[in-house]
């Protein structure tokens, strides 16, 4: 359980350069791009036959780090993000999956 919870607070500090956003939108997008540069640098290190070392995985996290901080063209955020109705309904469930999850005995 703890590792998994830090295998996703590491995708989503490794995720936060690339986004390039803030807030609640930028937790999820920082989330989503960490685990997906985490998806193809695991799949580069398996098309060149390296072995999943706790060394290789972070300089391949690393490295998108620092190819997001390179200087290059920065897009302007979008501070006026609001919620719809149907972001409720995923918050209920996401609330609903956790509780079911934590606190019930399996």
């Amino acid at each position: 359980m703890q590792g998994a919870l830090l295998a996703i607070a590491f995708m989503t500090l490794i995720g936060v350069p690339i986004a390039r956003t803030r807030g609640l939108q930028g937790i999820g997008l920082a989330f989503l791009y960490g685990s997906g540069w985490m998806f193809f640098a695991l799949l580069a290190l398996s098309l060149l036959h390296i072995s999943w070392t706790v060394v290789a995985v972070v300089i391949a996290g690393l490295l998108a780090c620092l190819v997001a901080v390179l200087p290059g063209s920065r897009q302007p955020s979008n501070p006026a993000t609001r919620f719809h109705w149907l972001d409720l309904l995923t918050l209920i469930t996401l609330t609903g999956f956790t509780i079911f999850a934590t606190i019930f005995p399996m």
